[in-house]
């Protein structure tokens, strides 16, 4: 499976959204959902929360093997690397090494934006829910 995953800032709403898409290695679409939550701190801290989410409704699935696909670069070096776990979002960071022991194999991977679109356009989309959406 491989998951792309998103996370999109409304400042005037007080809220980020988070979306993600699975698809399996026909890449045919598996699983999509959006999430909006409150306004954290930095941008660093969506995209952490973005990757965290999207691992935790893969291993939900019972998915093993995934490759997770994010456009921030620092994100999924920090994830890779175990670095920056004294941030404000390492705690965070350490959660998602936790979780990804859980999958038989598991990889982070960075993409650009245009390989991500459709998880940001996910995660854009999700400021119009109240509340966690899932479509199977």
């Amino acid at each position: 499976m491989k998951v792309n995953f998103d996370g999109a800032t409304f400042s005037s709403k007080g809220l980020v959204s988070l979306g993600a898409i699975i698809r399996n290695d026909q890449g045919l679409v598996m699983v999509a959902y959006t999430h909006p939550i409150p306004l954290p701190t930095s941008v660093e801290t969506v995209e952490v929360l973005a990757a965290r989410s999207a691992i935790c409704l893969a291993r939900d699935l019972n998915f093993n093997k995934v490759i997770f696909e994010g456009d921030s670069e620092v994100i999924i070096k920090a994830i890779n690397k175990g670095e920056l776990v004294s941030s404000s979002f390492g705690h965070i960071l350490k959660d998602i090494n936790l979780l990804s022991k859980t999958f038989h194999k598991v990889s982070f991977c960075h993409t650009r934006r245009q390989g991500n679109r459709v998880a940001h356009g996910l995660a854009r989309m999700a400021c119009n829910f109240s509340t966690y959406q899932v479509w199977m």
